[in-house]
């Protein structure tokens, strides 16, 4: 029922960061965690980091993995494959959502061997969430779509180096949701039931 703080650290950055978004996961088996932030513009970076639970420390890694200029709207969302002990990213384009993934040593916190970059879409989206099935092993990925304003979801697999993906679904009727400078579209996974769910903000 009580909290115990460690030191904080600073990761050190690639030039001026002036999105302030990012987002992170972790590794209850390794130890290991990533952030993912962007830059200015597109640029964007992945930052490795390993904890140490007997006394709450925390090392950051030296490497950042960037996906130039690829990278459109939110930093990308993160999960841990417990199957393949790697890092799987959802991330937009102006044109796409792509899946990738990336690595953290245990040792010494540099993530790296990014890699595996697919397509989940051939059109712009927003919002886009995505939670991890370790039983099934298996992705889903929810996001709003830009063209008809609906919310899509589509579930994948991930053999450790390609990603597999099935048959995307939408909601039933156009303009359900609409992208706005707020977060649209949120997702959750529920392993006692074994299902996923998301929730969306109709228009206004």
């Amino acid at each position: 029922d009580s909290i115990t703080w460690g030191s904080e650290v600073q990761a050190p950055a690639q030039g001026s960061i002036v999105d302030f978004q990012f987002r992170l996961a972790c590794d209850d088996d390794n130890g290991t965690a990533m952030c993912h932030y962007k830059k200015s513009g597109t640029d964007n970076y992945i930052v490795g980091m390993v904890t140490n639970s007997s006394d709450n420390s925390l090392t950051v890694g030296s490497t950042y993995v960037d996906y130039g200029s690829n990278l459109q709207a939110d930093a990308a969302d993160l999960v841990y494959d417990t199957n393949n002990n790697k890092y799987v990213l959802l991330w937009e384009t102006s044109s796409a959502l792509k899946v990738s993934y990336a690595t953290v040593n245990s040792s010494n916190g540099n993530a790296g061997g990014e890699g595996g970059v697919t397509n989940l879409t051939s059109y712009h989206t927003f919002d886009a969430q995505l939670q991890y099935d370790p039983t099934n092993q298996v992705f889903v990925a929810a996001w709003g779509s830009n063209s008809d304003n609906r919310v899509k979801a589509r579930a994948f697999t991930f053999n450790g180096s390609a990603f597999t993906s099935g048959t995307e679904i939408a909601s039933a009727y156009t303009g359900e949701v609409q992208e706005r400078t707020a977060s649209d579209v949120d997702m959750y996974y529920n392993p006692d039931a074994n299902d996923f769910g998301f929730g969306y903000r109709e228009n206004d």
